[in-house]
């Protein structure tokens, strides 16, 4: 048996030689960790260019929408086509799965049709309620303009790409040991691109301005005032004061599409040119 067992340990031992020249080669880092990297790379891509595109028509407001008189609009989608009848002449006011914004009457708590057939429209939220223009603009995206839809599912599921490509990295990166000296600082690096990203996601979620979002601003800012040395800092930065009022979500907004992106394209370049540095 003993013949046997040496064979074998010298066949796995030249295996493990190979396969360790093979994903660690002398000009950087592991193969797997470099490939994990520019998937995480083309993600990234993938979701600026569907985020830029998006940002073209959004509008990032949290007051509900009015009109030129100041009265409250709610949109319906449209079931179907509205026409309407002026001295024996058709006229169609909305077609079938346009969105229509009808007024609201804030006495009576109910909306002002423009014709008898209530059954035409249904309000995008199921029911009646008042909401802000940043959520109605994405309706509009989905629905009015060309693609709309495709483009933010590509810009969802990039996210979802990058979270996985860029765990799959530190996987990669605690089971190669490269946490280590020569690699520490671009570990470092690597932890902080991490934290963006998911703050970029965070603060993606916030823009629709729905309960969720608000939800979502009040909860996470509120467990790193507990948790965290600097969190009651942070999320009066984050608020940009005591209180969530419009300027805490101007804030994020421009924190999400302007500066997350800057620094998370800084961090990625960084890491490249330090990996193919590392002997």
């Amino acid at each position: 048996m003993a013949p046997v067992q040496d064979f074998l340990h010298s066949v796995r031992s030249t295996f493990s030689l190979q396969w360790k020249h093979l994903l660690r080669p002398q000009s950087g880092l592991h193969i797997p960790v470099i490939i994990s990297l520019q998937f995480l790379l083309s993600s990234l891509l993938i979701c600026i260019v569907s985020g830029i595109l998006l940002s073209l028509n959004f509008i990032p407001d949290t007051n509900p929408p009015r009109d030129d008189a100041g009265r409250l609009l709610v949109a319906c989608s449209v079931e179907n086509d509205v026409i309407l009848y002026q001295n024996g002449q058709a006229q169609i006011l909305y077609k079938r799965g346009e969105i229509a914004y009808l007024t609201y009457n804030e006495a009576t708590g109910s909306i002002d049709y423009p014709t008898k057939d209530t059954a035409a429209f249904s309000p995008l939220a199921r029911r009646t309620v008042i909401a802000s223009r940043a959520w109605l603009s994405i309706r509009d995206i989905e629905s009015s303009i060309s693609a709309g839809a495709i483009i933010r599912s590509l810009h969802i599921w990039s996210v979802d790409l990058i979270m996985v490509s860029l765990f799959l990295t530190v996987v990669l990166w605690i089971h190669f040991q490269t946490y280590n000296s020569p690699y520490m600082l671009v570990w470092y690096a690597l932890l902080l691109l991490l934290s963006l990203i998911v703050f970029s996601a965070w603060s993606g979620s916030i823009l629709p301005w729905t309960l969720r979002s608000d939800s979502a601003l009040r909860i996470v800012p509120s467990l790193l005032r507990e948790y965290m040395p600097f969190g009651s800092a942070l999320q009066s930065f984050l608020y940009n004061g005591q209180e969530i009022n419009s300027a805490s979500y101007n804030r994020i907004y421009s924190l999400h599409s302007v500066f997350s992106p800057l620094f998370i394209i800084l961090l990625i370049v960084l890491l490249r040119r330090w990996s193919g540095r590392m002997p």
